[in-house]
Order: structure tokens, then sequence, then C-alpha cells
């Protein structure tokens, strides 16, 4: 089994719904609000 490097499609940013509290930590609720974390719209 071959392990895919995250990094190297760069880095996913996590918003949270609810707060706007974002993170670069995978997780799946907000440390502030307790919200749901979602995949931020990356802008390049």
């Amino acid at each position: 089994m071959v392990q895919r490097e995250s990094s190297a499609t760069g880095r996913k940013v996590l918003v949270c719904r609810k707060c706007e509290y974002t993170t670069e930590v995978l997780r799946p609720s907000c440390p502030e609000c307790g919200g749901d974390m979602i995949a931020a719209a990356r802008e390049e």
C-alpha cells in the first residue's frame, strides 16, 4: 500500500460553518463553538 503525501497538494484549511474559525488541523468540530468544520474554498 502506498501512502500519499497530503502536503504535495497544498495545505487543507478548514473553516467552521458557524463562527468562521479557521485551522489547518483536521478536526470534526470547532474548538470555539462546537460547529461543523468544512473545507475552505482555496483562492488561487
